[in-house]
């Protein structure tokens, strides 16, 4: 569960909230691992493994393709728990492929969304297109 809905569904006003106690989402919130705590763990993973010592950007890059690819695949489908695993393998090639390219991805998305929090534009078949 994302945060902000946790944070939301202990408001007891909240149309969210779905009869579970404000404890119980207290607990999850208390219990939430960051993206920068997940991400350490991503990379300490990924050095035990060798990755860094013998793998390369573009291999990895190729592997986020593959992973994106089958998360396509899974949308179609419809399967949620499988679109889940494809998000989080996408992320995990991402944060090994920033490491190798001297890279923080946190940093990389703050840059992104500076980019377009003030950006314009409409909905064009399904996907967000921006002014030009």
């Amino acid at each position: 569960m994302e945060i902000d809905k946790l944070k939301y569904q202990i408001q007891a006003d909240s149309p969210y909230n779905d009869g579970w106690t404000k404890d119980f989402y207290q607990k999850e919130i208390n219990n939430m691992k960051s993206f920068y705590e997940l991400s350490l763990y991503v990379l300490k993973w990924a050095e035990e493994r060798g990755i860094f010592n013998n793998g390369e950007p573009l291999a990895q890059l190729a592997k986020t393709q593959e992973e994106l690819d089958e998360t396509i695949q899974a949308v179609k489908d419809g399967d949620h728990l499988e679109i889940a695993d494809g998000i989080g393998d996408m992320l995990v090639t991402i944060i090994i492929a920033a490491k190798m390219l001297d890279l923080d991805p946190t940093t990389c998305l703050d840059q992104a969304y500076n980019e377009i929090k003030n950006r314009t534009g409409k909905m064009v078949d399904g996907q967000f297109v921006k002014d030009e």
